[in-house]
């Protein structure tokens, strides 16, 4: 067999060492250990747990939640959660007091009405900063609104009774506002005229032209007869008289005269 001589390799030039830094002679050696290997530690083998009813009871109200939660969903979508649940939207409070104190104001001016007033302010929270002036403003309108109502009552009860220079007064001393003259222009009005009629003079008569009297027809008076004269006697020879006869006398005894009797010596 022929002799192969294998073709011998060139030899590379072997590279110089690199130069070992220099290290100054004040800074210590820090000496870089290898990293110790990681062995992993063994996973405890977890014991079988064993079963009991808490879990399908979990399970349920989990499902619950579920159910309930797409409920509210869909009521959210229907716009009335709000209604229902109104813990689920809660509104941050605001305050509004000044706003309803001003509209409070503005229904006192305009109508004149301060109950309808007083019940507008009374919704001012009490923790509202505008509170205390409410509070004050409202005991003012209730003083006013009760005089005005006695005021009323009295000019109500004059005008039922007649007397109608008190109503007129009395009415003229209500506010004039639309609420007051819906009800105290009638019995200012009707007093005036009624004392307009008892003040107005009573007309003087006119004098009517004297017609002439009518002619009474006078009774014609009668013919009274005159008295007739009586016919003169005629003389005629008159009856011899007949002698009448002459009476007896008529004997009166007369009582013999009484003898006085001899007084005693």
């Amino acid at each position: 067999a022929p002799n192969i001589t294998a073709r011998a390799k060139p030899h590379a030039p072997i590279p110089p060492k690199p130069a070992k830094p220099t290290v100054p002679a004040t800074s210590a050696t820090q000496v870089v250990s290898p990293p110790k290997p990681v062995v992993p530690s063994p996973r405890p083998i977890a014991a079988p747990q064993q079963k009991s009813g808490c879990g399908s009871w979990a399970a349920g109200l989990g499902a619950m939640a579920l159910v309930l939660g797409l409920g509210l969903v869909g009521l959210s979508y229907l716009g009335v959660t709000a209604e229902l649940f109104p813990f689920l939207n809660p509104e941050v409070a605001v305050d509004n007091g000044a706003t309803l104190l001003e509209e409070a104001r503005q229904e006192a001016r305009s109508s004149g009405n301060l109950e309808d007033a007083i019940a507008i302010a009374k919704q001012v929270s009490s923790n509202s900063d505008s509170a205390e002036e409410t509070q004050t403003q409202v005991q003012q309108w209730q003083t006013q609104w009760q005089q005005q109502k006695d005021i009323f009552s009295r000019a109500k009860t004059a005008f039922d009774r007649k007397r109608w220079y008190t109503a007129r007064d009395l009415a003229f001393q209500l506010p004039q506002n639309p609420y007051w003259d819906n009800l105290a222009d009638p019995i200012y009005f009707a007093s005036k005229r009624k004392i307009a009629d008892l003040e107005k003079p009573s007309p003087t008569p006119t004098p009517k032209p004297t017609e002439p009297p009518e002619p009474t027809l006078e009774p014609t008076p009668s013919l009274e007869p005159t008295p007739s004269e009586p016919p003169e006697p005629t003389l005629s020879p008159s009856p011899s008289p007949t002698p009448t006869p002459l009476q007896s006398p008529v004997l009166i005894p007369v009582p013999a005269p009484a003898t006085p009797s001899p007084s005693p010596n």
